[in-house]
């Protein structure tokens, strides 16, 4: 009987050991664990602690530019260049109005031209004669280069006002687009 009690004794003891390294290899098994999951939401702590800094560094930044955006000295900056828009509109106006009086001139003097060779046609033959002819043909031709000059003139002075009629409008449309971009950003 004491052999049955040594032998429970022992097979008890074994048992005992088994379970208890089984539970250090649980243990430790558990502390690794442990330890990785402490590694893994270090981290993501890290992640979003830089994500975090990023997105206020961002809002600080947004902050800056509506402030900016808001400031007095923009509207000022901003009413200046509508005041600019503006005389640059009535400009415009001008210039059109100035092309359209040339364009006016233009026809009358072509008019005026035909006008004057009608007459020194009927001239011609008024007077009839060679050296009459010659003296008229000459102050005909003296007439029609007054005439031409005139009309070169006026056509250099109507493509000057479409020249910087063109530059202006340029110049409206970039400020058109300036205006746009500064609005899209308030």
């Amino acid at each position: 009987m004491a052999r049955r009690i040594v032998a429970e004794d022992s097979d008890e003891d074994e048992f005992q050991e088994t379970q208890y390294s089984k539970l250090q290899n649980s243990y430790r098994h558990a502390r690794e664990d442990q330890r990785e999951y402490t590694i893994e939401k270090k981290d993501q702590l890290r992640m979003q602690s830089k994500t975090l800094q990023q997105l206020t560094r961002e809002r600080d930044e947004l902050e800056k530019v509506f402030r900016l955006a808001e400031s007095l000295e923009n509207q000022k900056r901003d009413e200046e260049k509508t005041r600019k828009l503006q005389e640059l509109i009535q400009s415009k106006d001008d210039i059109l109005s100035e092309i359209q009086n040339e364009k006016t001139s233009s026809i009358e003097l072509d008019k005026e031209l035909r006008e004057w060779e009608k007459k020194m046609r009927q001239k011609q033959t008024e007077i009839g004669g060679a050296n009459a002819a010659v003296t008229f043909n000459a102050n005909v031709r003296k007439q029609e280069r007054v005439l031409e000059n005139r009309l070169d003139t006026a056509l250099k002075r109507f493509n000057a006002l479409l020249t910087t009629n063109s530059l202006l409008r340029s110049e409206i449309d970039n400020l058109r687009n300036e205006r746009e971009r500064f609005e899209n950003l308030s």
